[in-house]
């Protein structure tokens, strides 16, 4: 395979859990494509059963993820591969209970500022325009 692993690229040998949390990053992020069947230096080792994997993987996704990838199988050098495209979603993509984003070929986990960040952009919201119910009398007019 021509491509590396990248911001938007991902390789794993085989389906695994694990790789929910490749296609949450990729959703919180710009999209990506993660191929199951490509060791990390994206030569072809296949998978098995691929058939059974075409009906596992999107149903694993819409039940744990709450969103649906494209999926896909295609051959390349007479093996079966699995190819997995998600686009950028508009609201934020948990994985238990977890976020977490693409950053070049990783995935990272927000915490803290990040994270409240990630999700008042994610949900349209900003900091000012946040509802307080502070009036002006709970404000400390010494100075």
């Amino acid at each position: 395979m021509s491509e590396k692993e990248s911001q938007s690229v991902e390789f794993k040998s085989k389906w695994s859990d694990d790789c929910l949390k490749t296609i949450v990053a990729f959703a919180n992020s710009a999209g990506g494509k993660l191929y199951i069947g490509l060791d990390n230096k994206g030569e072809v080792i296949g998978v098995t059963d691929a058939k059974k994997l075409l009906e596992d993987i999107p149903n694993k996704v819409k039940n744990k993820l709450f969103i649906t990838p494209f999926v896909n199988h295609e051959k390349q050098g007479g093996k079966d591969v699995i190819i997995i495209e998600v686009l950028p979603s508009t609201f934020p993509v948990f994985y238990e209970g977890k976020i977490f984003i693409r950053s070049g070929s990783t995935n990272q986990e927000l915490t803290g500022l990040e994270l409240n960040s990630f999700i008042l952009e994610k949900t349209g919201k900003t900091w000012d325009k946040l509802h307080s119910d502070a009036t002006e009398n709970d404000l400390d007019k010494k100075p």
